[in-house]
């Protein structure tokens, strides 16, 4: 018999008998396997837990006589060569006090003081999902940038579940406040299940008009103003708004566009027109 055969028939039966060898299961072992167990069951637990139901995050549910205070400013600017830029902004408070709850609609007593301005007083009624709301006896499409509520015509309805990470695309039928009928995306950002509040983010680019379009604005050069008109560009978006049980908590948004400035006198000028927004919950009892 050649040695090589030999030498195979001997490593044969030394695996046999390795084999056959009863196997020592160490602490460490144990151990190991039950770590590796209980570390799948936590990322199988983590995984469900990032989903989460949108409705405790952006879903209203006021108690009578529960106030909202919200603190707010919104300033606009067109900035180009050979003249000055031009600046406007307006800010104020808001306190709303819920008066009725209803299946579809809110009810709030209402008190508003734009800076300059006399305090407003109404009764104001808002549907659920934020789309409308009724000042008085005057009702309309709500396309302010933001205000009290989470807005389905600015923001979509949410996914039942939603988590971290994930969009989802809104179309925006008709001009609102800083943008023009358009699609926007949203972004899920943080979510907190303890506090009930979720922080998205938003944005998006069109061309055409925005609401309640500014088709002439006074600009002065070396002294003198002109009137001119204004022609958009397209507009861009974005910003981040943080709910607490479809209640704006703090909101901020910034559009920006080109714009050619157009008058007989000047010709026509380059500039760029910016348009941001801020709003924030303010603790009971501010004003």
């Amino acid at each position: 018999m050649s040695k090589t055969v030999q030498r195979s028939r001997q490593l044969l039966l030394i695996s046999r008998r390795e084999l056959e060898k009863p196997v020592k299961v160490t602490t460490a072992v144990i151990l190991t396997i039950a770590w590796m167990s209980v570390a799948g069951q936590l990322s199988a637990a983590t995984h469900q837990q990032k989903s989460m139901d949108s409705a405790q995050f952006l879903t209203p549910k006021p108690a009578i006589g529960q106030e909202y205070g919200t603190v707010f400013s919104i300033a606009f600017s067109i900035k180009g060569d050979g003249f000055d830029e031009l600046v406007r902004r307006n800010s104020g408070t808001g306190v709303n006090v819920t008066t009725a709850v209803e299946k579809d609609k809110l009810t709030f007593s209402a008190s508003v003081r734009y800076d300059g301005q006399p305090v407003g007083n109404s009764v104001d009624k808002m549907s659920r999902d934020g789309k409308t709301g009724c000042w008085g006896s005057v009702c309309h499409d709500y396309t302010d940038a933001s205000g009290l509520l989470y807005n389905e015509l600015l923001w979509g309805r949410a996914p039942s579940r939603i988590h971290p990470g994930e969009s989802w695309d809104v179309a925006i039928e008709q001009p609102w406040e800083l943008g023009p009928t358009s699609k926007q995306r949203v972004t899920v950002i943080h979510l907190d299940p303890i506090a009930h509040t979720a922080t998205l983010m938003r944005q998006g680019e069109a061309a055409g008009p925005i609401a309640n379009e500014q088709k002439q604005v006074p600009i002065t050069r070396a002294g003198k103003t002109y009137l001119v008109d204004v022609v958009p560009g397209v507009a861009r978006w974005r910003g981040y708004t943080t709910f607490l049980e479809g209640f704006v908590q703090s909101d901020e948004l910034v559009m920006e566009r080109p714009v050619k400035l157009v008058s007989a006198e000047l010709g026509e000028l380059d500039a760029s027109e910016r348009i941001y927004m801020l709003l924030n919950a303010m603790p009971r009892g501010s004003v």
